[in-house]
């Protein structure tokens, strides 16, 4: 019975040595700030930031900063343990390329064990438009031995550029069949014939235009290829001995040839702050972009099957996009249906003045958003705009020179930017007591710093500051001895008070 025992205490002691790590386990938490909020082409980004595990440092948690652009990962950085301060601090400061677009960046921190990832958006501007390629072929279908006529231009935004050196290539099927270097001419336009070798293969063949001193910009074409009938003297035909008319068999219906299926476009989310559309599709087809009403874009996909459409302007969060590819032999592909997201920060609250009496904070915001009342980081209030911006928060009253904090939040969780307002004094100080008089002086106590004011009808006849004790000592010219006068408070903030009414002594 007593070695039972042992064996069943045994099991518990190792039940709970098992079971305490699991409620000991420590949360990972991931905060970061940037030095700024706005940014110019090629300037520097500080990311400082903190990461925990529980409240110590978050060794072994490998935090990871990602900073991406309309989708696409610009920069990828981890911090090792011995990168990770002992308090949890972590820093990074990341160095903007020269060939970038303005726009919305998202900076990302995360860790392993973190539950939520921290992000914050940044604005960058100051790029400049980028240097863009146009392909084009005499005809889309060729036989062997004819010759493909290609044709381009290169611009800047508006401006051809000239002299610019592109680099043709013409491969079927990844093998390299030819290169040649040409110049754009003072229009920016450029010209190469490229002739199909008499006894080349059919298939597909892939045109490439690329900037020799930019690699990145690049544009292809598909163009089909069959092999030529070779033509030969004909040979005298034998004069035919008659046979019985056969019976003429039915013409069979054609079969029509179906088209070319085309892939739909794989299009990054756009949100009311992008100033690009950007996706996938194949290579050399024409990527068309629309809302069925005013919006019309177009681009050709490059080389490496990626496109990016400059926006003309932000679109408004809910506008439905429509986008379609057509291939370089006109077939379309499906239309994909895509809704811009709200990534717009409602205005800063405007807020009515907060005194140290009011029981509500008003003003007006983004109709309908939440608002939201703070001091510090707790929440004091919460409330909702009406259908025209305008709320009113039930509050307790706030000592006067409390900070306090507005937010608005809109429908898609956007936050605005922090409304500050500082409480102000509007209390009246107490009645000031005199505890001795003479003729010529007067003394009591008051409110700390206020102001004491001895009157005779109208006339200030004295004044003195309360020191920091509350005591105050005002000295006055003699008056006649009965005298009413008026011994009065005005604080700092401009409230006045109730007077004291005493008699002048002799």
């Amino acid at each position: 019975m007593k070695k039972t025992m042992y064996v069943i205490l045994a099991a518990l002691l190792l039940l709970i040595g098992n079971a305490i790590p699991a409620f000991a386990a420590e949360t990972v938490t991931v905060s970061f700030t940037t030095d700024k909020d706005s940014y110019s082409a090629n300037s520097k980004i500080v990311v400082e930031g903190t990461v925990l595990k529980g409240t110590a440092a978050g060794k072994g948690t490998s935090p990871t900063l990602t900073l991406k652009h309309a989708g696409k990962l610009i920069e990828i950085y981890q911090w090792n343990d011995t990168n990770i301060a002992a308090d949890g601090k972590i820093t990074k400061t990341i160095q903007l390329g020269k060939n970038l677009e303005n726009g919305t960046y998202t900076i990302q921190i995360s860790a392993i064990g973190a539950a939520v990832a921290a992000t914050k958006d940044i604005q960058v501007t100051g790029y400049g438009p980028q240097k863009v390629l146009a392909l084009n072929t005499n005809k889309t279908e060729y036989k062997t031995g004819e010759t493909v006529n290609i044709s381009g231009q290169v611009t800047l935004g508006t401006q051809k550029v000239a002299n610019e050196d592109i680099i043709i290539t013409v491969e079927q099927s990844g093998t390299k069949l030819g290169e040649h270097t040409v110049k754009s001419g003072a229009d920016g336009a450029f010209t190469y014939a490229y002739a199909i070798p008499a006894n080349g293969t059919a298939g597909t063949y892939k045109i490439t235009a690329v900037l020799s001193t930019d690699k990145s910009v690049s544009v292809s074409k598909n163009v089909a290829v069959s092999v030529s009938t070779p033509t030969t003297d004909p040979t005298p035909t034998p004069t035919p001995t008659p046979t019985p008319t056969p019976t003429p068999t039915p013409t069979p219906v054609p079969v029509p040839t179906p088209p070319v299926e085309v892939a739909v476009p794989d299009v990054n989310t756009v949100t009311s702050q992008s100033t690009v559309i950007t996706g996938k599709a194949d290579a050399g087809a024409t990527v068309l972009v629309t809302d069925k009403k005013a919006l019309s874009l177009r681009t050709v996909v490059s080389a490496d099957g990626t496109f990016s459409i400059k926006l003309p302007a932000k679109l408004k969060a809910g506008t439905k996009l429509y986008i379609s590819a057509v291939s370089a032999s006109g077939d379309s592909s499906k239309e994909t249906v895509l809704t811009v997201s709200d990534k717009t920060a409602p205005a800063v609250p405007v807020v009515t003045a907060v005194k140290d009496l009011d029981k509500k904070v008003t003003g007006k915001a983004e109709a309908n958003a939440k608002i939201i009342v703070k001091v510090g980081s707790k929440v004091i209030a919460t409330g909702k705009a009406d259908s025209k911006g305008a709320f009113s928060i039930a509050i307790k009253p706030f000592k006067a020179g409390t900070v306090v904090n507005v937010t608005a939040t809109d429908a898609a969780g956007n936050v605005s930017i922090v409304a500050k307002i500082i409480v102000k004094d509007a209390t009246p100080p107490a009645i000031p007591t005199v505890t001795s008089m003479t003729s010529t002086k007067i003394s009591g106590k008051a409110e700390a710093g206020a102001k004491v004011y001895v009157t005779y009808g109208k006339t200030v006849i004295g004044s003195a500051t309360v020191n920091s004790k509350g005591i105050y000592t005002v000295t006055i010219k003699k008056q006649k001895a009965g005298a009413a006068l008026n011994v009065y408070v005005k604080d700092k903030a401009g409230n006045t008070g109730k007077a004291k009414k005493v008699a002048a002594k002799k």
